[in-house]
């Protein structure tokens, strides 16, 4: 899940703050618990985008600190007085000597309101948000003050007043127009919201609700193509869960990219909030050459699964970048050939790295190594490795796809980060003897790219230099099959012969 900065943003505006005079209601919802914790941010948007004016309404419990979850300092906050109809005179204050605490003064109850004022130039100079044309995307944490203690019954709602012409798109669970639920994901993790002018398309695909959102700019593509080129990559991701995306909901932001030399350059995905990817599209690409790229099958796997953490990138990237072949395969978007022929490519690409380091090494400190194909590549050798050994072993009866799945319920799933160690408890469940954490370590302990000749030697795959040449003596070619086996939805329990 790669992340890049963000450009310069727009001019200050610092007069915004007096058409901002808004009536907010210090209310709570209607359907909220009235014996649990709510928290509800009223967020009013200029119409230039250049300020929001933030109402915390905060209900059965009472804060002593707060922060922004997303941003280095306060410096993008005016903290303005407590509204007049909020009961007693609750304000945030900044905390002496913490550039990111504030502190909560005055609260002598369960119920109290607070209002400040997000300067947008100075979060997009603080590299937490960005404008595309007349849109912009912020990191929801870079405007949402919390307290530093978050209740486990806890009710957040974001209620977005926005003037004509402008939307709104977060990845939470909608309650209606502009109210949207915040889930937990939203506070050990980063993610984002739209505002601003652009097109939204909102569709049901394998199970999901997808909300589409296309960022202003030029796109030879239509809003046809884009519907079916996201459609097409949610629906391979799918059959790796029986054909039904695991997430009831999914955001994706698809942005226009002129000087793009491919057709799909870049994806970022993200967790907090609920799922939500990022998509940057070529202005040239047509509608054809779309469905089934690897780039929107790479992120959107990435949103179905749990966040894992970043020190484990072999196993957060590594994973995914083996099943975005195999997927393709499945769903009938690569004939298996190719897809062994693009993982070959890969691991070739992989070994070509010239660190001297262990790949664990490597893994922990890819984003200030850049051995992003060195990690990516041997990450997927794993899941290779992984894959053939749980087939090997129960003949095609469990698989690295029953490991996913697992993933996907894991009891901290959207709570924490998984981790390497996660997997490898995982792992016992089919392979008690510790088969499963002797291959993870193999490869990870080594300084050297994994030799994969073995695993080739048994699937009957031989990489050449222009393809790949599937042999059908080999002992492993009922696994090789079952591995890239077209799914098969009317039986979606009948094993991983069928692609399950």
């Amino acid at each position: 899940m790669p992340s890049r900065p963000w450009g310069p943003g727009p001019r200050s505006c610092a007069t915004v703050l007096v058409l901002l005079g808004l009536a907010l209601s210090c209310a709570a919802p209607a359907s909220a618990d009235p014996d649990g914790a709510r928290w509800t941010w009223r967020v009013a948007v200029s119409p230039d985008l250049a300020t929001l004016r933030v109402r915390w309404e905060v209900e059965g419990f009472r804060p002593r600190r707060a922060w922004l979850g997303d941003a280095s300092s306060h410096d993008t906050l005016t903290l303005l007085p407590p509204p007049d109809d909020a009961d007693g005179a609750a304000t945030l204050a900044r905390a002496d000597g913490e550039p990111v605490a504030l502190d909560v003064v005055g609260v002598d109850g369960d119920r109290s309101c607070f209002e400040y004022a997000v300067d947008v130039r100075k979060v997009i100079e603080a590299g937490a948000g960005r404008r595309v044309g007349g849109a912009l995307v912020l990191r929801t944490g870079s405007y949402l003050v919390r307290a530093g203690n978050v209740p486990d019954d806890l009710d957040a709602q974001l209620v977005v007043d926005a003037p004509t012409g402008v939307r709104a798109a977060f990845p939470g669970e909608p309650l209606g127009p502009g109210r949207w639920r915040v889930p937990a994901s939203q506070w050990p993790f980063q993610g984002w919201t739209v505002f601003g002018a652009f097109d939204l398309d909102r569709f049901t695909c394998a199970g999901c609700d997808v909300t589409l959102v296309r960022l202003p700019g030029p796109l030879a593509a239509t809003s046809a193509g884009v519907r079916r080129w996201v459609s097409t990559a949610v629906e391979a991701d799918a059959t790796l869960f029986h054909g039904r995306f695991p997430r009831p909901r999914l955001l994706v932001t698809v942005e226009p990219s002129p000087r793009a030399t491919e057709d799909v350059p870049f994806g970022t995905a993200w967790n907090g909030g609920g799922p939500h990817a990022f998509l940057w599209l070529s202005s040239r690409a047509r509608d054809a050459a779309l469905p089934g790229e690897w780039v929107g099958v790479h992120e959107l796997l990435h949103t179905a699964l749990p966040h894992i953490a970043l020190d484990d990138a072999w196993f957060a990237e590594g994973f995914v970048t083996y099943y975005q072949e195999v997927l393709r395969a499945r769903s009938g978007k690569n004939a298996p050939a190719e897809a062994w022929n693009q993982l070959a490519d890969g691991f070739r690409r992989g070994a070509a790295s010239t660190s001297t380091e262990t790949i664990a090494s490597d893994s922990a400190a890819m984003q200030a190594r850049h051995e992003y194909r060195r990690v990516y590549w041997a990450g997927a050798a794993i899941a290779l490795r992984l894959d053939v050994a749980l087939r090997r072993r129960t003949g095609n009866r469990a698989s690295l796809d029953d490991v996913m799945r697992a993933i996907t319920t894991h009891p901290a799933a959207d709570r924490r980060s998984l981790t390497g160690d996660d997997l490898r408890t995982l792992l016992l469940r089919w392979l008690p003897d510790g088969q499963g954490a002797r291959i993870v370590a193999e490869v990870l302990d080594a300084r050297r790219f994994p030799d994969l000749v073995p695993t080739w030697a048994f699937l009957g795959v031989e990489p050449e230099a222009d393809g790949v040449t599937l042999r059908d003596d080999a002992p492993g070619v009922a696994v090789r099959d079952a591995i890239m086996a077209r799914f098969d939805p009317v039986a979606p329990d009948a094993g991983a012969a069928s692609g399950g």
